[in-house]
C-alpha cells in the first residue's frame, strides 16, 4: 500500500536513461516499483522493469504515451499480471500509478468496480 501512496517520493536516483521521454518523477516511481515486493513475494515482481523497458523501449513508450494505458496490454508483463488472480489487478494498478499518475483515478475506479 505504501508504494501506491508515495511511489518514488523517497528515492534519489539521477541516472534516468529515458530522460528523453520520461520525466524524473516517473523515473523515481519506476525505480520504487522495481524494488518493491508485493504481498508475500520473495522476489520483486517488477525487478527487471528498467531493463525490460530498455530492451523494448518503443513498445513501452507506446504504452506510456497512450491515451488510456490502464486499458492497454502491459508490455512484457501482461500474462504475469493476469496470472496472479489474488493480487494481479492491484499490481497493474500500482504500475499505472507509478508510470502514469494522471490515469490513477480512472484505473482505481476500474479496480474498485472489478
Amino acid at each position: 500500500m505504501g508504494l501506491f501512496l508515495k511511489a518514488g517520493a523517497g528515492i534519489d536516483d539521477r541516472n534516468n536513461p529515458f530522460s528523453g521521454w520520461m520525466n524524473q518523477n516517473i523515473w523515481l516511481n519506476l525505480k520504487a516499483l522495481s524494488n518493491h515486493k508485493f504481498a508475500n513475494e520473495h522476489m520483486k515482481f517488477f525487478k527487471e522493469l528498467p531493463e525490460k523497458i530498455n530492451r523494448n523501449e518503443a513498445v513501452w513508450r507506446q504504452w506510456y504515451d497512450s491515451d488510456d494505458p490502464e486499458n492497454m496490454p502491459v508490455p512484457d508483463y501482461e500474462d504475469k499480471i493476469h496470472g496472479d488472480l489474488n493480487i494481479g489487478a492491484f499490481i497493474h494498478l500500482c504500475l499505472v500509478r507509478c508510470l502514469r499518475p494522471d490515469r490513477t483515478i480512472l484505473a482505481s475506479s476500474s479496480f474498485i468496480k472489478d
